[in-house]
């Protein structure tokens, strides 16, 4: 199993580019409700500000992977669910604050 993990495949590197997003932003709301409650202001991280963080976390992870690695597919499956996620975000978002029906 760990065998198949380490190899470079395309599908490794969507696992590991949704996971890494996953917990980045998890773990970065749950520090902003932290900052929020403590310091009382709930708007302490504005909106786009966690998912630009998460984008640009998984993106150094891209360049780890493809740089210090040398695992090309491993990080074009990163790079392939960043921009998919990063688009499908940023539609939504403008979509929501300029009301383009």
């Amino acid at each position: 199993m760990w065998n198949k993990l380490r190899e470079d495949n395309f599908l490794t590197g969507l696992m590991a580019g949704l996971l890494s997003m996953m917990m980045v932003y998890a773990g970065l709301r749950m520090l902003r409700s932290a900052l929020a409650e403590y310091y009382g202001n709930p708007f302490f991280f504005p909106t786009p500000r966690i998912e630009l963080i998460t984008i640009l976390c998984n993106v150094i992870l891209f360049r780890i992977v493809i740089i210090n690695l040398k695992k090309d597919k491993t990080g074009r499956g990163i790079l392939f669910i960043t921009v998919l996620l990063s688009m499908i975000f940023f539609y939504l978002f403008f979509k929501m604050n300029n009301k383009f029906s």
